[in-house]
């Protein structure tokens, strides 16, 4: 049998530092968004084109479609963007619901319940919005 030691193991040590960095890993996906939205790490919900648009209240609701092969959730959906939500501008300036024009490319993050229709329906909890 081998004697337990009472040396603490090096790479024991480490350890904490280790931890620490792993938990650093989420900004590569937040990389080049504007302050507002740089906590928002996790994946978009979809990232594409807006193709139709309908004005909805005081809300909006836009289909957003993209290629497969996107690194979002889904690569087509419903949107419904209600006046709460953030819109931005990749250089940070605020939008609004009237820049959510069709043939302009977006990302957004939802929030809320997704109704599993097709094309899925959510609610926008950010926008960010390309030049085009």
């Amino acid at each position: 049998m081998f004697a337990p030691s009472r040396r603490p193991r090096r790479w024991l040590l480490a350890l904490p530092a280790l931890a620490a960095l792993a938990g650093c890993g989420g900004g590569e996906r937040a990389s080049g968004l504007p302050s507002q939205l740089a906590v928002r790490s996790d994946v978009p919900y979809v990232r594409g084109t807006v193709t139709a648009r309908r004005a909805s209240g005081t809300a909006a609701v836009i289909r957003v479609r993209d290629q497969p092969g996107s690194d979002a959730r889904v690569t087509d959906a419903l949107v419904t963007v209600r006046p709460e939500a953030t819109i931005l501008w990749r250089d940070g300036r605020t939008a609004g619901v009237g820049d959510l024009r069709v043939g302009r490319r977006v990302i957004v993050w939802a929030r809320g319940a997704e109704l599993r229709s097709m094309p899925p329906q959510v609610t926008a909890d950010a926008i960010l919005l390309e030049r085009r």
